[in-house]
């Protein structure tokens, strides 16, 4: 079965949750979330907090104008009320999907990579099989250099992908597995999945660099060198580190 039918089956709401929150809001309450979606558009982004919290002073269950005052917070850069906006929603609709990923995203962002681990973990929890929920944990598991758990979480989430179709996010997916393999050493590995990508993301300046970087790592300098210098043509910025590298060569 398609991923998108799973996702579609999962969404269906019990009638006890139906209880507990405000899907669409008030009359009241959704003019002002309108209001406040055009300022956003707009680039009025004080104006449309401030027409959000309307909403929800007049609707406290309405989870959806806690998600774009989430939004809008984030906007601004203030991640922190952004969090608490997101918390909050979920608090009133614990199966929102939204919430979850802008929540865990948050937490990665604050490098609180244990907090981003359990949020993926509650999403998986609600929407079983969720690729989106295994990528953001094989980026936290990369960015904390835990490039085993990376692979395996970047690989499911592969996967997912592919038997749902979505190439260019499972091409993602790949990419990020590739290079974890590159920094545990497996270099055939890696450019096996480098190049297993190049019909999506062929065109991307850091395509060619993460081959010419495995290629060095292999004292391949001609390969090295032809890659690297591709990258630089695409307009990719070569860390001087690894100029040195391939100088050493």
């Amino acid at each position: 079965m398609k991923y998108s039918l799973v996702i579609l089956l999962t969404c269906l709401i019990s009638p006890l949750l139906a209880q507990n929150f405000s899907q669409s809001g008030s009359t009241e309450a959704m003019a002002f979330y309108s209001k406040a979606e055009a300022a956003f558009e707009q680039g009025k982004v004080p104006e449309a907090k401030a027409f959000c919290k309307q909403a929800i002073q007049t609707d406290p269950a309405y989870y959806q104008a806690f998600n774009s005052l989430g939004k809008y917070h984030r906007e601004s850069g203030e991640l922190d009320s952004a969090a608490i906006a997101y918390q909050k929603s979920l608090k009133l609709f614990p199966r929102g999907l939204k919430a979850h990923q802008e929540l865990a995203a948050i937490y990665q962002m604050n490098e609180d990579y244990g907090m981003a681990i359990s949020q993926y973990k509650t999403l998986l929890q609600h929407f079983p099989g969720h690729p989106e929920a295994y990528y953001g944990m094989a980026l936290v598991h990369y960015n904390q250099k835990q490039y085993l758990d990376a692979i395996q979480a970047s690989e499911m989430a592969m996967r997912i992908y592919l038997n749902a179709e979505s190439n260019k996010a499972a091409a993602d997916a790949r990419m990020l597995a590739g290079r974890s393999y590159l920094e545990i050493g497996e270099m055939k590995k890696a450019i096996k999945y480098f190049k297993a990508s190049k019909k999506q993301l062929g065109d991307q300046a850091y395509y060619p660099y993460y081959l010419g970087l495995a290629h060095m790592r292999m004292g391949d300098k001609d390969k090295a060198n032809d890659y690297l210098a591709m990258a630089e043509l695409k307009g990719f910025k070569i860390p001087a580190y690894a100029k040195h590298q391939l100088k050493q060569l």
